[in-house]
């Protein structure tokens, strides 16, 4: 004799797998690109392909499923790096590192740059300058693996332009996604039109750990 489950509704479990067979549905036919699954009508916030099963929206509640990209958002952090200095009209290299102030990148990795231990992205460097520095510009340095001094930085989101106007009052660069790879090394350039003299800045970069961190 065959026997059959029933759920609470009088359905047996044939049926209701049945009816959802019925309703369950891929958009278009299943290849390589992404599809939105449907019940009915209705379009589900899963997508699928033949690799892969998509879930785009960020959780609202604490039993929803994520996604890989808000994992890695959800695992960014951020280092903040005080530094000083003073100087005159001449552009310097901020000492991200030391006290130092160094004028080149020759020779001063030591001083002035760091390593990118994950994907990271400049997000602000706030100066304070005793003096009036005037029309003021901060541009990012990079070396990848294999080069050992740190060069310019052409695209415009790597150079950004205050005027500091005022002594003794603090002005926000915002780089906004000035992104580094993991494992480059970075330095910023300091370049202002008047003497700046006793200098402070707080640089602020944001981490990205993945599962393709630089190790």
């Amino acid at each position: 004799m065959a026997y059959s489950s029933t759920s609470r509704n009088g359905q047996s479990q044939e049926d209701v797998h049945s009816d959802l067979g019925k309703h369950l549905r891929v958009a278009n036919p299943l290849n390589g690109n992404n599809h939105p699954i449907l019940v009915g009508d209705e379009i589900c916030p899963l997508e699928i392909s033949k690799d892969s099963v998509q879930y785009r929206k960020a959780p609202s509640n604490q039993d929803d499923i994520v996604n890989k990209k808000y994992v890695d958002n959800s695992l960014s952090f951020r280092e903040i790096i005080r530094s000083g200095w003073s100087s005159s009209t001449a552009d310097i290299f901020i000492p991200l590192n030391s006290v130092a102030e160094r004028t080149a990148t020759s020779g001063g990795n030591e001083y002035h740059s760091l390593i990118m231990p994950y994907d990271a992205t400049l997000e602000r460097v706030i100066v304070r300058c005793a003096n009036a520095a005037d029309s003021t510009a901060i541009q990012v340095y990079i070396a990848a693996n294999g080069t050992a001094v740190p060069l310019p930085m052409s695209a415009d989101n790597y150079t950004v332009t205050v005027d500091m106007s005022s002594a003794a009052t603090s002005y926000i660069f915002d780089f906004g996604n000035a992104t580094i790879t993991a494992g480059m090394i970075m330095c910023l350039n300091f370049d202002p039109t008047s003497s700046c003299g006793d200098s402070n800045a707080t640089t602020i970069i944001r981490y990205t750990p993945t599962l393709n961190a630089y190790r």
